[in-house]
């Protein structure tokens, strides 16, 4: 075996990094259908009240954010464990949070534009039947 190739398969860090990589993508899982739930929690508050909760929308956010961290670490495109090993995310900022009217004020408006009607059939030296 090459030198490089049995440095890696006796390397501790890396066998300790697959623990954390299984431990991480079950969590993601997890992670997943919270926010589905959220997902139906909010269409339910929009559907009764109009408008969404800004709260769940904020723990939806971070835990969006939180995965894609996991992501990112389970796909080697970072070696930073995601939380608790480091601050649970937080929204960028309001605009990301920030309630917004879900529902319009009255009923969607058809703009349509007068066509003329269907012609009548005629004969062949156009007169009505």
């Amino acid at each position: 075996m090459d030198e490089p190739k049995q440095s890696n398969l006796t390397n501790p860090d890396l066998w300790i990094r697959l623990v954390y990589m299984i431990l991480f993508w079950l969590l993601s899982w997890l992670a997943r259908a919270a926010v589905g739930v959220i997902g139906l929690v909010q269409f339910v508050m929009v559907l009764l009240n109009g408008e969404a909760s800004v709260r769940l929308r904020q723990w939806g956010v971070s835990t969006v954010l939180w995965t894609d961290q996991t992501y990112r670490f389970l796909t080697f495109a970072s070696d930073e464990k995601p939380f608790p090993f480091q601050d649970w995310p937080e929204a960028a900022g309001p605009a990301e949070t920030r309630a917004k009217p879900v529902v319009e004020a009255g009923p969607p408006v058809l703009e349509t534009t007068p066509e003329a009607a269907p012609e009548e059939p005629r004969d062949s030296d156009g007169r009505e039947p």
